[in-house]
């Protein structure tokens, strides 16, 4: 349609957010409403020529049916050119990237301007007011369907719902912080809020307490808009933050705060669209240029550089666990509790303080508990289970051994773990206490009697004692202390932890889209998470102990003592309670030292009857890696007879760990194998000794049968030669006798003499046989013993 000749060209229907500086550009006509436009203006609504977007940004205000003449005898402009519409493109984009609000040469209003005519009073274009209206007609005309429909309550319940998108916790934040914003609008810029929310305020009796109180409970109202849409704007926000905020040196989180919350209350109200417009771009660049000036306003003054809460120390963990311990007072032993199960989770206090028994159960060699939803997670979809695992080296923060305390000390009848309503602001309380400074005095270890009874003294001696060693301060310390000190051992305690990914998911952060999309939970790292969290010693075997637990075939006695000792909990908890029965059972030593004697774990049942006590305490053992044998293959049966086999085996250690235990086994194989050999070596070093005694026994004893065969052979050879003497004499007698006879023959003193002399004869020959027998045998045992001699030598 044509828009005339250039002396009679309308202006366009944008006016002061005209986005087309050069006059000579062409406009064209709205066949709906007859009103001259811009396209480029018109795109953000339309992308037809002939459509100035007036039906989607003003439904209700849009002008009636086109005449006849309209439809009849359209006017006709001339084409923009294509170089027009570039440079008319580069413009609005390089516009759009500082304000979505230019103004053209005729009436030459930049942003301040704009701001300063609002301050000032005077009164803005119908245009303005219809698109800041828009997103309100919006509203009402779906609270008008709703009520036209009966359905209020259905209403109310859906803004409840609406009202579960933030936490309490964020939604007390952004009101404290609006609130004072309010307040101060209040008391200097009226105008800036909205009547109704000011007429509220001015009916409010002055003397009922601080403004921020009344002004928070109108915040409450969903129906009350605190800001006036058209007043507020950069000029006061920015006036607010230098002359109020800017004065009490906050941190920077303050400030974000602040835009968070006017953020929520403009998008609770429907006003999305005029909040980016008005505040997006140039609160980010003040921000920016804010958080700079505190930086450099820190660096300057000396103060600490680091915002928030610092961590704490895996020192100072150990000594408040063992210090907590030694309590008899019921809060300090649900706190101690607290503390301990928040650090394993690397959670949130809030968190921690709704844990559910229908939660939390046992599996494998370790405890684990849920979540349904967090902070980042309000929808419960990373519900998966954390693992907690037991420290039976180090009993001052041993997970399991707290649950046993606490659940033994005072048995919940409820489905919480921390039953009330409170139980987060009664863990702040507990920690304020614990870190309070000890008064002048209470330091003195003579004020300290050995029979009084462990209290808050003694806590916050050895707490202040190690506050003053690492140079820190109580007021740097809070609850979220303990998630950054968690976090921070976990993945910078040692040179070999476990991944950021595997902490980031147990502590339920939200690291961005990729991380979410690609990096997913698996057990194994979450298991390795646990158990480095308990605090057990990474960079050895010890890694990888077990809790402790009770031998197999005491089924009937463990359960009727958990039955006795924890009458009022689930089914779901029988895990739990027989390795927390186990853990106290094991640790009754250290227990009986640590403990005062009038806490309340020692009128458990368990301790008034010592009679079960010293059956469990017979069946419980704890087995340390090294104890596991390394080959399985061996039947339980034949097992149990010379090593206790382990109900399970230990799980989340890392491959380092599983090569320390091998090599702790081997050495500890390889020492039995070496006194072995010791006793070997020593019963080698009897048995050479006694060969050597008997050696010397058989020298003696072959010296003495040669010097006795010696003897005999030499009493032999007498013998014989006297037997040889009285041979000869007898024949010369028997010579003498046959010569006397004159050679008569007497033939029966002849047979008698030779019968003598052959009987001389055999008894000559029967001496010389024994004589040479007795040297055969001889003989035999010289060779004999000589065989006994190598045998033994061989064998040394």
């Amino acid at each position: 349609t044509a828009a005339g000749s250039q002396g009679s060209r309308q202006k366009c229907l944008f006016g002061s957010r005209c986005k087309v500086r050069d006059d000579a550009a062409q406009l064209y006509q709205c066949t709906v409403c007859s009103n001259m436009f811009h396209h480029l203006c018109a795109s953000e609504w339309s992308e037809e020529w002939s459509d100035c977007g007036c039906s989607t940004r003003n439904p209700k205000g849009t002008k009636g049916p086109k005449t006849s003449a309209q439809q009849q005898t359209p006017k006709v402009v001339p084409s923009i050119s294509e170089e027009q519409i570039a440079e008319s493109i580069v413009e609005y984009v390089s516009g759009t990237n500082r304000t979505r609000r230019v103004c053209n040469k005729e009436n030459d209003h930049d942003a301040d301007g704009v701001a300063e005519r609002e301050v000032g009073g005077d009164e803005a274009s119908d245009e303005d007011e219809d698109e800041e209206e828009d997103d309100d007609e919006d509203d009402n005309e779906e609270v008008e369907e709703m009520e036209g429909e009966d359905e209020q309550e259905t209403r109310e319940k859906i803004e409840s719902v609406k009202d579960r998108m933030l936490s309490d916790n964020s939604k007390a934040c952004y009101f404290s912080s609006v609130s004072q914003l309010i307040a101060w609008l209040y008391e200097t810029k009226p105008f800036c809020l909205n009547h109704e929310f000011k007429s509220c305020l001015d009916n409010e009796p002055r003397n009922r307490g601080p403004i921020t109180k009344k002004i928070k409970e109108l915040l409450k109202r969903r129906e009350l808009l605190p800001f006036n849409t058209r007043r507020f704007s950069y000029k006061q926000w920015t006036s607010y933050v230098v002359n109020v905020m800017m004065k009490k040196k906050l941190k920077f989180s303050s400030y974000v705060a602040l835009r968070s919350g006017v953020r929520h209350f403009y998008r609770r109200h429907h006003k999305t669209k005029t909040y980016r417009r008005k505040f997006d771009v140039q609160i980010a660049d003040f921000y920016k240029g804010l958080q700079n000036t505190i930086a450099d306003e820190r660096a300057v003054s000396g103060t600490k550089l680091s915002s928030g809460k610092d961590l704490l120390p895996f020192s100072l963990y150990v000594i408040m666990g063992g210090e907590l311990l030694k309590c008899k007072k019921m809060d300090l032993i649900v706190g101690r509790t607290f503390l301990i199960l928040s650090w394993n989770l690397i959670c949130r206090s809030v968190n921690t303080a709704e844990i559910l028994f229908q939660h939390m159960g046992w599996k494998d060699d370790h405890m684990w508990i849920c979540f349904p939803h967090s902070k980042t997670d309000q929808v419960g979809e990373r519900n998966e289970p954390k693992s907690i695992y037991a420290n039976p080296i180090c009993p001052a923060i041993c997970p399991i051994l707290a649950m046993g305390v606490y659940l033994m000390s005072h048995s919940p009848d409820t489905r919480k773990l921390f039953p009330g309503g409170s139980q987060y602001h009664r863990f702040v309380n507990c920690l304020q206490k614990v870190m309070t400074l000890p008064e002048r005095g209470e330091c003195d270890e003579s004020s300290n009697a050995q029979d009084a009874p462990y209290d808050y003294r003694a806590i916050r001696k050895a707490v202040c004692q190690e506050l003053q060693r690492l140079g820190m301060n109580k007021e740097d310390l809070g609850t979220h202390s303990i998630r950054k000190g968690a976090a921070t051992y976990c993945t910078s305690g040692s040179t070999h932890c476990p991944s950021v990914t595997a902490v980031s998911d147990r502590a339920s952060w939200n690291n961005g889209t990729i991380p979410k999309t690609y990096f997913k939970y698996e057990a194994a790292s979450d298991l390795f998470v646990g158990r480095t969290a308990c605090g057990l010693p990474i960079h050895s075997a010890m890694f990888a102990s077990l809790p402790p637990q009770f031998k197999k075939g005491n089924d009937e006695l463990v359960q009727s003592t958990i039955q006795l000792c924890f009458p009022t909990l689930p089914g779901n908890m029988n895990g739990i309670l027989i390795h927390c029965l186990a853990s106290i059972v094991y640790h009754f030593d250290y227990l009986r030292k640590e403990l005062d004697p009038s806490h309340p774990l020692w009128s458990c049942a368990l301790f008034r009857d010592t009679g079960i006590y010293e059956q469990l305490k017979e069946q419980v053992l704890v087995l340390l890696p090294t104890d596991v044998p390394i080959e399985m293959n061996e039947s339980s049966e034949n097992m149990m007879c010379t090593v206790q086999v382990p109900i399970y085996r230990s799980t989340g250690c890392p491959p380092h760990v599983t090569s320390l235990v091998h090599e702790k086994q081997w050495m500890m194989k390889t020492q039995l194998l070496q006194e072995k050999l010791d006793q070997v070596v020593a019963g080698n070093e009897q048995l050479v000794a006694a060969n050597e005694q008997l050696r010397l026994k058989q020298d003696s004893m072959m010296q003495k049968m040669e010097v006795e065969f010696k003897e005999i052979v030499n009493y032999f050879k007498q013998s014989q030669g006297k037997n040889e003497e009285n041979r000869l004499l007898l024949l010369q007698q028997l010579e003498v006798s046959m010569q006397q006879n004159h050679g008569h023959e007497n033939f029966t003193v002849q047979m008698q003499l030779r019968e003598v002399v052959a009987k001389l004869q055999e008894g000559w020959d029967m001496q010389k046989r024994m004589i040479e027998n007795l040297q055969q045998q001889q003989l035999e045992l010289l060779q004999h013993l000589q065989q006994q001699q190598q045998q033994q030598q061989q064998q040394q």
